[in-house]
C-alpha cells in the first residue's frame, strides 16, 4: 500500500500507475473525498490482485466516479497538470497533487551488516521479491517451516 496518508494531498489528484497499489490508494483517496483519476499504461488495473478483491475494487472505484485511463502513458507533468497520450489522443489532466505508484524495487536495509550471515535469517516478502501480501505470508511460512 502506498502511504499518501500523512501527505497534504490538494483536492484534484492524479494516480500515475493502476497497479494494485495505485488503485487501491486511489479507491482510499476518493473515500476521503479527493477527486482522483487513474492514469496506467498498461491495458488494465490491478491485474494482479485476486480476482475477487480486484472486482471489488473497481467496483468501488466505478461509485466513486473515478476515471481510470488505461493504455496512456504521461510524458509531462507541470503547473497546468499531467499531461499524458493514450488512445484518443492527448490530455492533460488538472492536478493539485500527483501521487507515482509506477513500480517498486526490494528493500534489504534491514538485511544489512552481515544479518544473511546467519543461517536462521530469511528474507520473506518485499525485501526478498515485492509482490502481494499473500506471496509474503506464504514466503514467511516456508521460511519458519525451515528453521
Amino acid at each position: 500500500m502506498l502511504d499518501v496518508h500523512g501527505a497534504a494531498l490538494g483536492s484534484r489528484v492524479v494516480m500515475i500507475g493502476g497497479g494494485t497499489s495505485g488503485a487501491d490508494a486511489a479507491f482510499e483517496l476518493a473515500a476521503l473525498g479527493h477527486r482522483v483519476t487513474v492514469v496506467e499504461a498498461g491495458d488494465e488495473i490491478a491485474p494482479g490482485a485476486p480476482a475477487t478483491s480486484r472486482a471489488a475494487l473497481l467496483a468501488g472505484l466505478a461509485q466513486r466516479e473515478v476515471p481510470v485511463l488505461t493504455g496512456t502513458l504521461v510524458h509531462a507533468v507541470d503547473a497546468a497538470g499531467v499531461h499524458a497520450i493514450g488512445p484518443d489522443g492527448r490530455v492533460t489532466l488538472p492536478a493539485d497533487s500527483v501521487v507515482l505508484a509506477v513500480g517498486v524495487l526490494p528493500s534489504r536495509e534491514l538485511a544489512a551488516g552481515g544479518v544473511l550471515e546467519d543461517p536462521r535469517v530469511h528474507l520473506v516478502g518485499d525485501c526478498s521479491t515485492p509482490g502481494t501480501l499473500g506471496n509474503a505470508i506464504g514466503e514467511g511460512f516456508a521460511a519458519g517451516l525451515a528453521l
